[in-house]
């Protein structure tokens, strides 16, 4: 009898899906840095919009210095931490740039993001680099 009831609390246990994907991270993303609320959103479309001081940068087409531009992101769930680069280009196509990111999910409402310095630096989450961002419903 011990036998079927271990066996029936293992196998809801083992079927949960601890796998990550591009669907957990889609949504707007609020958090705190320096005393100033910043929210990022990312879409089903793969377009990323940030919004800081009131200003937004990003989305499928924004403003940066004369030029029009668009940002989207790439999201790698199968990379522990999950990876997520934010890639700034003119609506041409043209790359303006890539920022580096990469975060770990406390929850499905929660998560740690941290900025690389560059593509292939270490992924430590420390006080200067990252913020905790939680979903906003």
């Amino acid at each position: 009898m011990k036998k079927y009831i271990l066996l029936l609390l293992l196998v809801p246990a083992l079927s949960f899906n601890l796998k990550s994907d591009k669907n957990d991270i889609i949504g707007k993303w609020s958090g705190k840095d320096k005393n100033e609320i910043g929210t990022i959103t990312f879409d089903s479309e793969g377009y990323a919009t940030i919004e800081l001081g009131g200003k937004l940068i990003g989305g499928k087409k924004f403003k940066m210095g004369d030029k029009s531009a668009k940002m989207t992101y790439n999201y790698y769930a199968d990379k522990n931490p999950v990876e997520i680069n934010l890639i700034m280009s003119e609506l041409d196509g043209k790359h303006i740039r890539t920022i580096y990111l990469f975060a770990e999910f406390k929850n499905k409402d929660t998560i740690k993001v941290a900025f690389l310095r560059n593509k292939n630096g270490p992924r430590e989450f420390n006080d200067d680099n990252s913020i905790i961002l939680n979903r906003q419903k």
